[in-house]
């Protein structure tokens, strides 16, 4: 993953994306996993965010 995320470089890097969520609120979005089983990172794109806001989705 590149230190600064640049959203138009690398595009492909996306599966989901939700926009903004307001600090302090909560939060629930459904999409569909990628069907093949694996670990895939989860980041924050918002500027400096990245690398300490980041998690992990684990596919079965």
């Amino acid at each position: 993953m590149p230190a600064t995320f640049d959203s138009a470089a690398n595009a492909d890097l996306i599966l989901h994306e939700t926009g903004l969520v307001d600090a302090g609120s909560d939060f629930r979005e459904t999409f569909v996993a990628p069907t093949e089983p694996g670990d895939y990172l989860v980041i924050c794109t918002v500027a400096g965010h990245y690398p300490s806001m980041q998690g992990r989705l684990s596919v079965q």
